[in-house]
């Protein structure tokens, strides 16, 4: 109901968006709630249709879910970067989880092993060649593991533009060019940030000024 889209963008963005999720994802396998993070990542993009007025395709949606770094809004979905929660998660509790399972008739092996369907998930997002074993995954930061995903994606996307055809009298920016407009655009903007919404006072014009 707020008058200012930028505010409501912000305020989903900060207060509405996977930020009120990581904790569950980091708890819970995402195998065991991908229904629920499914819903809440489809009731994200509508209000940011409500919002703006716009309705982005998916190609442009998936854009608008990477970091600013890939010239997208941050609106990270819940279900694709679950996995990458959890293991980072399991990766730095084993060895209290050790400790505690030492001290009770469970197996901290079976535990780990546990994120084998998390793992599965997660390297199917990333190309053959930047695929992780279960100890990299578990030994890298969520941060890391979400970035892996975010520059996979964009990488596909380039290579998707790159492959386009061009439209007849129409011209086309090489993957180079288009590859300098992003990092021109996410170093201002990594920089200043992109929600900040500005308080700009009302111009006093009076019938002088316009003589």
């Amino acid at each position: 109901d707020l008058d200012d889209p930028q505010i409501a963008l912000r305020l989903l963005n900060s207060c509405g968006g996977y930020c009120k999720l990581v904790h569950c994802t980091r708890t819970v396998p995402t195998s065991l709630q991908d229904g629920a993070l499914r819903d809440f990542d489809s009731e994200v993009r509508a209000t940011f249709s409500a919002i703006t007025g716009l309705m982005p395709g998916d190609p442009a949606w998936n854009q608008a879910c990477r970091g600013s770094k890939q010239a997208g809004l941050g609106f990270r979905r819940a279900a694709l970067h679950g996995p990458a929660a959890y293991l980072a998660s399991l990766g730095a509790s084993r060895d209290l989880a050790a400790r505690l399972y030492a001290q009770l008739p469970l197996d901290p092996d079976a535990q780990v092993a546990a994120g084998q369907p998390e793992l599965d998930s997660f390297t199917a997002t990333l190309p053959p060649l930047k695929k992780l074993t279960l100890s990299g995954a578990l030994a890298s930061k969520q941060k890391d593991l979400s970035s892996a995903q975010d520059t996979a994606g964009h990488e596909q996307r380039l290579a998707e533009a790159a492959e386009k055809p061009i439209p007849s009298g129409g011209s086309v920016m090489d993957v180079e060019q288009l590859q300098a407009f992003i990092d021109a655009w996410a170093d201002k903007h990594v920089k200043v940030n992109f929600w900040t919404a500005v308080n700009v006072r009302p111009m006093q014009v009076t019938a002088e000024d316009l003589a």
